[in-house]
């Protein structure tokens, strides 16, 4: 039944060896008289499909207010969470674990945790009666509803030292969501308190693709090696503060700082000490 109710599904039997094989095929509503309960279906009807910028004050932008009187009977006794997509596993909304949902709200609108690192995210959909994710623990939910999908806009994924800074290089893997014209990271040299060296100018590098006309294929990872120029002095702190760009962003992404695959205030390095 749809509408005002709530949905059930009735579970009949059909014996083959009473009316035959072929009449249970036919499935025809009077060869299974034998009823064995019912199922509730429990869902959204209403799928999403949301895109955001990264500048945006909230996501989804405008508002989204369910309508559907089984979607409000949904919303009522379920909750709706977000997830990296491929977080847990090639099914979207399987086997989440509590640590990796981040909850969202149905009522009265659509409102999903922002701000969120650009990517791809799943929606997903869960009946308090047959399980949730807890907040704060460590716990895995075997299976949600997929109720849509959230890309929020970005070049860049992430940004991380790779391995370790050795004494006179910054190793970087910058992971590119989709394709760009190319990377570029530059670190600037910080004094002990913390504070930006005015007179020292930035060390930079770049990737780019071969040919200049071509973009860098994304979703890929790159390593990029940032070089000192000149051989450090012993009062030298060998702390920087690095930040990475793709060339093409938009939105905040594109703005100084680049917040949206940086942490905030960069990423502080620190590099090795220098052998007596």
């Amino acid at each position: 039944e749809t509408g005002d109710k709530e949905r059930m599904a009735a579970l009949c039997y059909c014996s083959a060896a009473v009316v035959g094989s072929s009449s249970c095929a036919k499935k025809d509503a009077g060869m299974f008289p034998f009823s064995f309960g019912y199922v509730r279906v429990a869902g959204l009807e209403t799928s999403f499909d949301l895109q955001c910028l990264p500048s945006a004050g909230r996501c989804p932008e405008a508002p989204v207010v369910l309508s559907a009187v089984n979607d409000l009977k949904a919303a009522s006794g379920g909750r709706l969470f977000v997830t990296r997509t491929g977080r847990s596993g090639p099914t979207p909304c399987i086997d989440v674990s509590s640590t990796e949902a981040l909850p969202a709200e149905l009522m009265p609108e659509l409102r999903l945790p922002w701000p969120l690192a650009p990517g791809q995210y799943d929606l997903c959909y869960c009946d308090e009666d047959v399980g949730c994710p807890t907040p704060g623990e460590d716990s895995v939910v075997p299976a949600m509803q997929i109720v849509g999908a959230l890309l929020v806009h970005g070049l860049l994924y992430n940004v991380s030292v790779d391995g370790q800074a050795g004494i006179a290089s910054i190793p970087l893997e910058v992971e590119l969501l989709r394709a760009a014209q190319g990377i570029t990271c530059c670190a600037h040299v910080m004094a002990a308190g913390g504070s930006a060296e005015a007179d020292e100018p930035p060390i930079c590098g770049e990737v780019r693709a071969a040919d200049a006309s071509d973009l860098l294929p994304g979703p890929s990872v790159y390593v990029l090696h940032l070089v000192l120029p000149e051989t450090r002095s012993q009062g030298d702190s060998g702390l920087y503060n690095v930040s990475c760009s793709a060339q093409g962003e938009e939105g905040a992404c594109a703005a100084p700082g680049m917040p949206c695959a940086m942490p905030p205030g960069g990423l502080l390095v620190q590099l090795a000490r220098p052998p007596d």
